[in-house]
């Protein structure tokens, strides 16, 4: 069994290049997450994906507005 998400938010994830990878067990798919800022996205500590279509650069950091990543992140702090 994996992690599970809303119809509603994968609805809204319309772009993901990953086939939803981040819902299986195992090894953690998604990037790691420094800090969540509501209704902005997640700060990641690292970019683990090229070429998401849901990153954006701020500085040197990234921010990730995945609504996979942030409800997976909301529910299961990953």
């Amino acid at each position: 069994m994996g992690f599970e998400i809303s119809e509603e938010i994968s609805s809204r994830t319309t772009r993901c290049p990953f086939d939803f990878k981040c819902l299986e067990v195992g090894e953690i798919q998604v990037c790691p997450v420094d800090r969540y800022l509501k209704g902005n996205g997640l700060f990641l500590r690292e970019n683990k994906r090229d070429h998401c279509p849901y990153l954006m650069t701020f500085g040197q950091k990234y921010i990730c507005n995945c609504p996979t990543h942030v409800d997976l992140h909301q529910q299961y702090n990953v």
